[in-house]
């Protein structure tokens, strides 16, 4: 059923650009409007003379008589049939809340900026068809003393429909006006807290607001001062309500159009530029822009256009042209019927092909868009070429690769979809289908989002309309496969490959991620070393002096309990230093000694150790294993190792348990470690720790090797066990495997290298005793160069009683002094490498360079914190680990000052 004229909305539109007027005719062309277009004020009052429109559009910059003048024109007396006509207007010069009240403040209901959006124009015309908004209400503020002439006043502006609000005093004015917007305020300077400063000073507060001052003083002084201030007009009492009214009536419009005009004043460079900026953008169009009369004659024109001319006709198109010039005799008839179409008020679409002058087939689509002016007839015919040549050729360009594009589609690692432009999948390759789990058959029509984690569903509904606008996209994502479990993949995706095809590329990251988790542990771990380092500095420069003195108290105390003391006391600062040193080769990933050893003996000894400090609600079982399992390590950090499983195998079976051991070996072939990131090839011992505790979250399950990573309560674990197990481990060539389900338990694999060297029969290292008596120093001088007090103190006191000069400092400062007041007689300096301000390598270096023949023996606490050059190899005698006992400390100077006179000595050391 076709729909009656008389029932559609009749709307004017007028503006002065015949290019605007076309844009904005264009954009409501499918709202179902009879569309009045015309360049003027007069023009377009002829037309509502005829016919009561349903809404105006209007610009304001236009011949004659401007938009604010037609506002206020159609919101006149003279003119009450037209004071509720809902008027829209659109305004390249001014934009914004302040340009929107002022157009409502004379007479419009809306206020759009241009260039306009499309979308927005057809929404704003629909809301002020249907439910206009209501004339803007004048609000007025009475600052009035209360009496008859108040009332009148009062009652005059509510007569008119104004909202009013009266106020006391200035300071209550002044709060008024903070709280809301008012267009105009009566302010009478004999009440309370008046003045015209204070006046003035509301005036510059608020710009939009119009001033009416009030006064009984007939002083013509008075008038003057209000004038200046701001005020829009002095009145004195007595006066007429009525008389007031029309003064603030006109001093709002005043108010207005002043605003306007400074707008204007403001905006007129602005609007140059807008214009050049539009025309630019119509130019700079590849389509072909032409108004033509229902006779194919050329009104309008945009540069597009007269490229295409200058092509076929050797000449741009010229107003009065004919359309028909341009198409080959083949095609007139097609675009007469076009033509004739389009004024009978159809939109007609087909395609052209044109030859240039160089023989260049060009192809367009060709659009008929009929203009309708007042009477609802098609005058005039709105043509659109656009020129789609080179899509043909990328079309034909794509077909002539189809084969090498199917060969890489198929044969690809990369999972690639393509989806139309509904978002449904047209093709998947094979990648694909084992990437998501589904088949080809289930994915071809599947929905974009529907591969996509429930977490970033609505993020690929929201970016699938961005992709569609930008063309491009690329990021990561987190998709589902078929079976629920979820992957992280790159993706990149490109719009438009064909012509409703777009292409979508996704990698898995597990890989990627994985060793990206592996170096994240790794940096971690280091940072722990880092901390060890310094914490062992400290820990030395503690146990020194502990380890020391035992050996000179042992020649004062007789009593076998004093003895005792010294021995316990020696002897916890040998553990402490053992510890020290484990502390450190932990942080370098190194272990201490390794000797040959069996490692079933290893795992024999922990065990035993395990079952007699855990509780009895664990049982442990070690599985017996046939064969040798010889390695190469340190037996006491491989027990630790088995010790810390244990211990946190134990804490996972807080109600007790089964705790099972086993050891066996393993060849690991190269394709296995290729294929496993966590593998490496060669034969292998391997240590087996199961539990049936309460397993491990997946979430954590990479984090379990982390330093001071734990489950445990605030105050109930260090986090270190597992991270110290791992050090170990590498430390001696091997890695750590560990599978783990929530309920069921956890197992561990220690892979550790087999030692395939054939044992030795040479006699195992055994510590002589240390000696009981120690060569003189005979007098010669050491400088002991040491930040520690406590150090540098039990050292002088170990070497004077041993027969030397000791001279101590601080720092390399303190020691350049004392080796200058002591001229030549200094023999040795002991010096620490880690002192605070210069490094005992560069004061080494500083030394060397004043005197080149000084001996030089070096303490540290860790060897791993500093290089020795080539170049001091010559004058370094020695090096002491922190801390060491008073003998180790005197053979080393001894040896440093006589080194061949100690290697000929036999006899033992003493103090």
């Amino acid at each position: 059923m076709s729909l009656v004229v008389s029932e559609l909305p009749f709307v004017v539109l007028v503006n002065h650009d015949p290019v605007q007027l076309l844009e904005v005719a264009a954009m409501l062309a499918h709202e179902g409007l009879q569309l009045a277009t015309c360049r003027s004020v007069p023009e377009a009052m002829r037309v509502l003379l005829q016919r009561r429109p349903a809404l105006v559009i209007t610009e304001l910059n236009l011949p004659e008589i401007d938009g604010w003048g037609f506002c206020r024109m159609l919101r006149s007396p003279g003119y009450r049939e037209f004071n509720q006509t809902p008027i829209l207007v659109i305004s390249e010069t001014f934009s914004g809340k302040s340009a929107a009240a002022i157009a409502v403040e004379l007479g419009a209901n809306d206020l759009l900026p241009a260039p306009v959006d499309a979308k927005l124009l057809r929404e704003r015309v629909r809301r002020l068809l249907n439910t206009p908004d209501p004339a803007l209400v004048w609000r007025v503020l009475l600052a009035l003393p209360a009496g008859a002439e108040e009332n009148e006043v009062r009652e005059v502006f509510l007569a008119q429909g104004c909202v009013v609000r009266e106020v006391p005093d200035a300071l209550s004015l002044a709060g008024a006006l903070q709280q809301e917007s008012w267009e105009t305020v009566v302010y009478d300077l004999d009440m309370p807290g008046a003045s015209t400063g204070h006046m003035s000073e509301l005036i510059l507060a608020f710009p939009e607001t119009s001033f009416l001052a009030v006064t009984v003083n007939p002083a013509p002084e008075a008038a003057v001062a209000s004038l200046r201030s701001g005020a829009s007009a002095h009145l004195r009492r007595p006066f007429a309500a009525d008389y007031l009214f029309g003064l603030c009536d006109l001093a709002r419009q005043k108010n207005s159009l002043i605003r306007a005009q400074h707008m204007l004043e403001r905006r007129t460079l602005d609007l140059h530029n807008s214009e050049r900026l539009l025309q630019a953008v119509l130019d700079s169009s590849e389509q072909v822009h032409l108004v033509l009369d229902t006779r194919g004659v050329v009104e309008v024109a945009n540069t597009a256009a007269n490229e295409i001319s200058a092509e076929i006709l050797s000449r741009p198109l010229r107003e009065g042209d004919s359309v028909f010039r341009l198409m080959p005799a083949e095609m007139r008839r097609q675009v007469r019927l076009s033509l004739a179409a389009a004024a009978g008020g159809r939109v007609v679409q087909h395609d052209a092909e044109l030859v240039d002058r160089g023989g260049t087939r060009r192809h367009f689509i060709v659009r008929y868009t009929p203009l309708k002016s007042a009477d609802g007839q098609a005058r005039r015919v709105y043509f659109n070429a656009h020129d789609v040549t080179a899509r043909t050729q990328q079309e034909a360009a794509l077909r002539a690769s189809q084969i090498r594009l199917q060969a890489l589609f198929e044969h690809s690692h990369d999972a690639i979809l393509m989806a139309g432009d509904d978002g449904r999948y047209l093709d998947v390759n094979p990648a694909a289908s084992r990437m998501l789990g589904y088949s080809r058959e289930q994915l071809l029509g599947l929905s974009i989002d529907a591969v996509f984690a429930a977490s970033d569903r609505s993020l690929a509904e929201e970016a699938w309309q961005e992709f569609l606008v930008v063309g491009t996209q690329s990021g990561e994502c987190s998709l589902r496969r078929k079976d629920g479990a979820s992957l992280r993949a790159d993706y990149s995706a490109v719009a438009r490959i064909l012509p409703g095809v777009h292409l979508t590329i996704f990698r898995d990251l597990s890989e990627r991620n994985a060793m990206q988790g592996q170096l994240l542990r790794q940096q971690r771990l280091e940072s722990v070393g880092r901390l060890a380092s310094g914490v062992a500095h400290d820990l030395n420069n503690i146990l020194t002096p502990l380890l020391m003195a035992p050996a000179m108290l042992r020649a004062h105390v007789n009593d076998t309990g004093g003895r005792m003391l010294l021995d316990t006391m020696e002897s916890g600062a040998r553990r402490g230093s053992a510890i020290v040193h484990q502390l450190l080769a932990f942080s370098r990933g190194e272990s201490g000694e390794k000797v040959r050893l069996e490692f079933k003996n290893v795992l024999r000894d922990a065990c035993t150790i395990i079952r007699e400090t855990f509780p009895k609600n664990i049982t442990l079982d070690a599985v017996p294993a046939t064969g040798e399992f010889p390695i190469m390590g340190d037996p006491q950090q491989l027990q630790q190792v088995v010790v810390n499983l244990a211990i946190n195998a134990a804490d996972a079976m807080p109600r007790g348990g089964r705790l099972v051991f086993g050891v066996n070996r393993a060849e690991i072939s190269a394709d296995a470690a290729a294929r496993n990131t966590e593998l490496r090839a060669g034969t292998f011992v391997i240590l087996t720790v199961a539990d049936h505790g309460l397993g491990i979250a997946p979430e954590i399950l990479d984090k379990i090797f982390d330093p001071f990573f734990t489950t445990k309560p605030f105050g109930q674990g260090s986090g270190l066990g597992l991270s110290v197990v791992l050090g170990i481990v590498r430390g001696h060539g091997g890695f750590v495997q560990v599978s783990s389900r929530v309920g069921v338990g956890t197992l561990l694999k220690v892979y550790l290298p087999l030692c395939l060297t054939p044992p030795t029969t040479s006699t195992p290292f055994s510590p002589s005793a240390p000696p009981r008596t120690a060569p003189s120093g005979g007098g010669r001088t050491v400088l002991v160069v040491d930040d520690e007090a406590a150090v540098r103190d039990i050292m002088r006191l170990i070497l004077v009683r041993e027969g030397y000069r000791v001279m101590c400092a601080d720092g390399a400062d303190a020691a350049f002094s004392q080796l200058q007041a002591a001229g030549g007689r200094v023999d040795l300096v002991l010096t620490d490498m880690a002192m605070p301000g210069v490094s005992g390598l560069k004061f080494i270096e500083q030394l060397r360079s004043r005197r080149s023949d000084l001996a030089i023996l070096i303490m540290t606490g860790n060897e791993g914190d500093y290089v020795l050059p080539d170049s001091l190899s010559e004058v370094i005698r020695g090096v002491i680990t922190k801390p060491c006992e008073a003998t180790a400390l005197i053979l080393a100077v001894n040896k440093a000052i006589e080194p061949e006179v100690v290697m000929k000595k036999n006899n033992s050391v003493g103090i």
